[in-house]
């Protein structure tokens, strides 16, 4: 995702509730389904890079029908292809989470509008943003994950119905 990454010590946020989203090292998906009745991935997108033997993978987390988060990974043909073999429209945390052999590294963040996500990738249908909604600020973070001698990058976006805005009144900059 080409947005402005930065290490999340850089980030200056008033809201520590969203904070604690951003940093949070447990399972994302885990955090998702115990707020809502109804929980689903929508895959958007799942396919090889051009010139390139890692794959991509698009989707949108949804919690009772609301769409929550906007989720890039880049994931190595070996993984892909052998743990990930299968994956569908199962949540990627639920086997990275499960499986000890996976070792997050250290989080960065971003703060970028809805319509800078929509306009940076084709896969996020608009159609997930309200039109008063694409300037809203939006909170996003990115870590990687190792497996054996592999690395793999997840980014995650914080959409506007997310439950880690539920502080969004008291504002936030950064």
């Amino acid at each position: 995702m080409p947005f402005e990454w930065l290490s999340a010590n850089q980030l200056t946020l008033n809201d520590a509730y969203l904070l604690n989203w951003l940093l949070d090292t447990g399972s994302l998906t885990e955090r998702l389904q115990s707020m809502c009745r109804q929980f689903r991935v929508q895959v958007l997108y799942h396919g090889r890079l051009t010139a390139s033997s890692d794959y991509i993978r698009e989707v949108v987390l949804w919690g009772d029908n609301q769409p929550w988060v906007y989720a890039h990974s880049v994931i190595p043909e070996a993984i892909n292809n052998g743990e990930l073999t299968g994956l569908g429209n199962k949540p990627l945390g639920q086997i990275i989470f499960n499986d000890s052999r996976f070792e997050r590294g250290k989080f960065e963040v971003c703060r970028l509008s809805a319509a800078q996500l929509a306009a940076q990738h084709n896969g996020v249908p608009k159609a997930l943003f309200e039109l008063n909604d694409l300037e809203q600020s939006l909170y996003g973070r990115r870590s990687s994950f190792t497996f054996l001698s592999h690395s793999m990058s997840v980014a995650e976006v914080f959409l506007p119905d997310s439950p880690a805005y539920a502080n969004r009144t008291r504002g936030c900059s950064g």
